[in-house]
């Protein structure tokens, strides 16, 4: 990595990284919600080392997600936001920041939206998800309360004024999950795991 690339960089968690601390563990699959903008990413790294057999990934905001199939031609994108229930809702287009129009947000916005599909995420959870990174711009307790899978790394987006944050960290507790470190402008980025060396 080049002066340039780290300064064009403005946070980014190295999942990879964390991924390869456990080279005793197969990762089945591998899912990020929120795709986002590539260059804070969990999933490009992951992708082209590849550490997970299968690949899947969220993003409803239509361009962002042509530039992720683009980047990743391995990986299964999944056009659709996750919600509290199936059907078809606004999207606030907002970049890497586009949320389901009324519902809460961290970064809201005025700007164009469009229409998506909505799932709930035990409709694409097939219960092998190994590694999850969820930063899905409010709807963080959506996949949590409807996921199969136990995931042995999590990494999951909580700001300040979350209306689930209790639901959301008493999930943790009660799976056991370990904070292993915190990220972002205010620390609202945490990585989480549950396994143990064999």
């Amino acid at each position: 990595m080049t002066i340039q690339d780290a300064k064009r960089i403005r946070w980014h968690i190295d999942i990879a990284h964390l991924m390869e601390l456990y080279p005793w563990v197969e990762f089945r699959t591998f899912c990020e919600c929120g795709v986002g903008p590539l260059d804070i990413s969990a999933a490009v790294d992951v992708h082209d080392k590849r550490l997970a057999d299968r690949i899947l990934l969220v993003e409803p905001n239509p361009q962002l997600a042509d530039i992720a199939a683009a980047r990743m031609p391995r990986a299964e994108i999944m056009r659709v936001a996750i919600g509290e229930q199936a059907g078809r809702m606004n999207l606030r287009l907002n970049g890497g920041s586009s949320y389901l129009e009324g519902t809460w947000a961290p970064t809201k916005s005025s700007g164009s939206d469009t229409l998506v599909d909505v799932v709930t995420f035990d409709q694409i959870d097939d219960g092998r998800i190994d590694c999850l990174v969820l930063d899905c711009e409010g709807q963080e307790w959506r996949v949590l309360s409807k996921m199969r899978s136990m995931p042995m790394i999590l990494s999951v987006e909580v700001w300040a004024g979350h209306p689930h944050e209790s639901e959301i960290f008493g999930w943790l507790e009660k799976n056991r999950y370990k904070l292993r470190f915190t990220t972002g402008p205010s620390g609202e980025t945490m990585v989480f795991t549950i396994f143990q060396r064999p």
